[in-house]
């Protein structure tokens, strides 16, 4: 199943121009490598998930990198008092990959 997947992927990043075809194959072969070893069936799951969400919203919405979709409510800081008050945005689970590699390269 992760392998037909994985063939959609590249099948649909022919949508796109030259570079940004790279870019998406680069990162679907880094991310399914990444996740090659994993036992933990959610885990298995939750990845297959994320990668069948972006696979979709690339083909229906033409954009090749995950983006939030929509900022919460009061979790932008207004001033230097709310600054400190800002609350954590939840992660949609197509890109739940993308923050798991910025954490680990920081």
């Amino acid at each position: 199943m992760a392998l037909r997947l994985y063939r959609h992927i590249l099948r649909a990043s022919r949508r796109f121009d030259s570079e940004t075809r790279i870019a998406v194959k680069s990162e679907a072969a880094t991310l399914f490598r990444h996740n090659a070893n994993l036992t933990d069936p959610k885990e298995v799951q939750s990845k297959m998930f994320e990668a069948s969400s972006r696979l979709e919203l690339a083909k229906h919405y033409g954009i090749a990198y995950p983006r939030l979709y929509n900022v919460a409510p009061k979790t932008v800081p207004l001033g230097k008092f709310h600054r400190r008050q800002r609350k954590p945005q939840p992660v949609p689970a197509y890109m739940d990959s993308y923050y798991d590699n910025s954490k680990k390269h920081q």
